[in-house]
């Protein structure tokens, strides 16, 4: 299971290290489309309404047409090698999760003898992990957001290109734009997923009368699926303004290559940001594009945690 338990088998650094990228990338495989989707609402500054004639994307139904009539169906992987890349690289924090969960309670044993112990030390180790995996992952994440917001005729011809522009026209702060949203975004809505996954476990559990000390050492396929995508749509709610100005700002400097869709606005920060979203668009404009965001939450958290349970179940019936 996700997180050190001392009752249970635990697997090496290794195991953990190959349990977490096997279940990053057939992940991100999986839920690349409604990424994809949730960026363009985000960047769209005009209502997502199929009541606005200013608008490109005005539902879900309608933005999936328009992508795939004028970029066609591959459009919806834009950015695909760079989300993989992202993905394996912020894998990383469940590597991290596991070495920090195993010495806390290895160090403070008493962190597992009561469940609000137990939500505390996994948030606590969960956004300390994040915030360790985001310093790397911030270029790539940058890359990968410009390349989704491109339309046609593209300003980048793939992941090197977009490098060497991005470098060129704006330094290495390009690389670096949205950086303080994403540690307010990533530390807390990690912390929070992996905190609530660990208690949604206890409760499953505490619901079908299964005492800690008889609890089986691997967690179903249904129970992972079912508390991963809980955690991850109540994680993403609670972080949701943060992720939107992330996605502002890091298109900061790009504005050229996406006037066909739509207004281009101007921010001086995170705060400035969030002031001027909510004065143009309502307190509703800080949570546009939510719709596919927390269905994409509560997929990729779901598929993560399941197959990283499957995973490590695999390893633990071929080595132990």
């Amino acid at each position: 299971m996700v997180g050190y338990d001392p009752k249970k088998i635990n697997l090496s650094t290794r195991e953990q290290a190959c349990a977490t990228t096997g279940s990053a990338v057939l992940t991100r495989a999986l839920i690349q489309p409604f990424d994809v989707l949730k960026i363009r609402y985000q960047v769209q500054y005009e209502p997502i309404s199929k009541k606005s004639q200013l608008s490109k994307y005005k539902s879900l139904g309608q933005s999936l047409s328009t992508i795939i009539k004028e970029e066609g169906v591959l459009a919806l992987w834009k950015g695909h090698l760079t989300g993989q890349l992202l993905s394996i690289s912020f894998s990383a924090h469940l590597l991290w999760f596991e070495v920090l969960t195993r010495y806390a309670f290895t160090l403070q044993p008493s962190l597992a003898e009561t469940e609000n112990k137990k939500f505390l030390a996994h948030f606590a180790c969960g956004g300390v992990g994040a915030s360790l995996t985001l310093v790397t992952n911030q270029p790539i994440d940058t890359i990968r957001t410009r390349l989704v917001t491109q339309g046609e005729p593209r300003v980048y011809n793939g992941i090197l290109d977009a490098v060497n522009k991005v470098y060129t026209n704006e330094g290495l702060r390009g690389f670096y734009r949205g950086t303080v949203p994403n540690l307010m975004l990533i530390t807390p809505e990690t912390a929070f997923k992996l905190g609530f996954y660990q208690l949604l476990n206890s409760l499953w559990d505490y619901a079908k009368r299964i005492d800690s000390s008889e609890r089986t050492k691997n967690i179903s396929a249904f129970q992972s699926s079912i508390n991963g995508s809980i955690a991850g749509i109540i994680s993403k709610t609670i972080a949701y303004p943060f992720d939107l100005s992330k996605k502002r700002l890091q298109i900061q400097g790009f504005e050229d290559a996406r006037k066909k869709f739509g207004k281009v606005v101007k921010f001086s920060g995170l705060w400035n940001c969030l002031y001027i979203s909510v004065k143009n668009e309502g307190l509703l404009g800080i949570y546009k594009g939510y719709l596919p965001s927390v269905l994409k939450a509560a997929l990729s958290s779901g598929l993560t945690f399941f197959f990283y349970e499957q995973l490590t179940n695999l390893i633990r019936s071929l080595n132990y």
